[in-house]
C-alpha cells in the first residue's frame, strides 16, 4: 500500500495582500456603510457637517493667499491656486496619517466577528477622509 503525500505550497505574503485587497474591494457594501455612519457619527450635531472642513480651509486660503503673494511679492491670481492646492493636499496626506492608526482602533469591535479583510475595517476612515478632500 503506497501513501501518497501532496503537499501545496504556502501562499506568499504578496499573494496574501493582494487576495486580502480584493476581497476588501469586494465588500464595498461593508466598508462604504461603515465610512457614511462614521462621517454621520462624527458630525451628528453640527449644523454643517463636514462643511466646517471645507469652510476652513476657505478662510485659510482667502487669509494666506493675498497675505503670501504680498509678502513674496507674487500676482495674487497666480499665487492662490498652488497655494490652495498644496493646502489642500498636504491636508489630505496628513489626515490619512494621522486618522490611519485611529482606524483600526475603531473597527476593533469588529475583529471579533471573524476572519475577514483587513482592508474594509481600514477604509471607512479613509473614505470620510477623501469625501472631505472632494468637498
Amino acid at each position: 500500500m503506497e501513501v501518497s503525500i501532496s503537499a501545496t505550497e504556502p501562499a506568499s505574503r504578496v499573494a496574501i495582500a493582494c487576495r486580502d485587497i480584493v476581497d476588501g474591494v469586494r465588500a464595498y457594501p461593508v466598508w462604504s456603510t461603515l465610512g457614511w455612519q462614521d462621517i454621520r457619527q462624527r458630525y451628528r450635531r453640527s449644523a454643517l457637517g463636514p462643511f466646517w472642513i471645507t469652510l476652513t480651509m476657505l478662510v485659510t486660503i482667502a487669509g494666506m493667499g493675498p497675505l503670501y503673494g504680498a509678502l513674496l511679492k507674487q500676482d495674487v491670481h497666480d499665487f492662490v491656486p498652488y497655494l490652495a492646492l498644496g493646502i489642500i493636499t498636504w491636508g489630505l496626506i496628513s489626515t490619512l496619517i494621522l486618522e490611519g492608526g485611529g482606524s483600526f482602533y475603531s473597527v476593533r469591535r469588529y475583529d471579533s466577528l471573524g476572519a475577514s479583510p483587513v482592508y474594509p475595517t481600514y477604509s471607512p476612515r479613509n473614505l470620510s477622509e477623501l469625501y472631505y478632500f472632494s468637498t
